[in-house]
């Protein structure tokens, strides 16, 4: 994952400027994020950009709302505190920051929509018939930000708007979430094992698509708690 780690890096300053030039030209749009998996490394590394922006921090610009759906991001890395990332030994080497001060500053709320179920971020999701089946824990040796709300311990320090929900139930028993390619990566072990529960799907934070009418929608996953969430003042 670490090629692909530095290039969401990269590509969150490109972001950056493109919000920024948004604000520029419409001062009173409200800018809402929404990011699935490693795109939320993308988000992040963009709020980094801004926070360190004098143009954007001169206009006191905000973003409105930022949500990460199933991050595959450490679980630690929306900590304040930078120490929280030197201290975790399983950083040495990589590309992960503490994005904490850019969350607080760059983002008026911000959610982190998990599932503890979920077969990508999970370990060993199929234990016991296959102890040796994870994804994220495996690559990174660590907890993912979208298999838990936050790394507890040893504790972080959090940004005051900070928000996690556990979205496990919405991501429904079904197990090929864009009904064209067959079962969902994370849903069947190497062996050829296939199982599914609710939270499961990696793919279903941002719904299913119906069997029958590929351009219908089966399941809205987790976009109706996205959706609350933008209709909350």
């Amino acid at each position: 994952m670490g090629n692909a780690k530095t290039d969401a890096n990269q590509t969150g300053p490109k972001l950056a400027q493109f919000i920024l030039d948004i604000k520029n030209n419409c001062k009173n749009t409200d800018i809402r994020l929404l990011a699935h998996s490693l795109g939320a490394r993308v988000v992040l590394s963009s709020l980094e950009s801004l926070y360190n922006n004098p143009a954007w921090i001169s206009n006191n610009y905000k973003i409105a709302s930022v949500h990460l759906l199933g991050a595959a991001v450490d679980d630690e890395e929306v900590s304040k505190n930078p120490q929280d990332i030197i201290d975790d030994k399983t950083n040495n080497g990589t590309v992960k920051f503490a994005y904490g001060k850019s969350i607080e500053n760059v983002t008026k709320r911000f959610y982190n929509l998990y599932s503890s179920e979920d077969n990508m971020l999970q370990p060993i999701p199929f234990a016991p018939l296959n102890k040796t089946f994870s994804v994220y824990p495996k690559a990174e040796n660590d907890a993912a930000l979208g298999q838990v709300p936050y790394q507890m311990s040893p504790k972080i320090t959090l940004p005051e708007n900070f928000v996690a929900k556990n979205v496990t139930s919405e991501l429904k028993a079904i197990p090929d979430s864009d009904s064209l390619e067959g079962w969902d990566l994370g849903l069947c072990t190497p062996q050829g094992y296939c199982k599914v529960d609710i939270g499961d799907n990696h793919g279903g934070y941002i719904g299913f698509r119906s069997y029958v009418n590929n351009n219908s929608i089966l399941d809205d996953g987790a976009l109706n708690v996205v959706v609350e969430d933008w209709r909350t003042k």
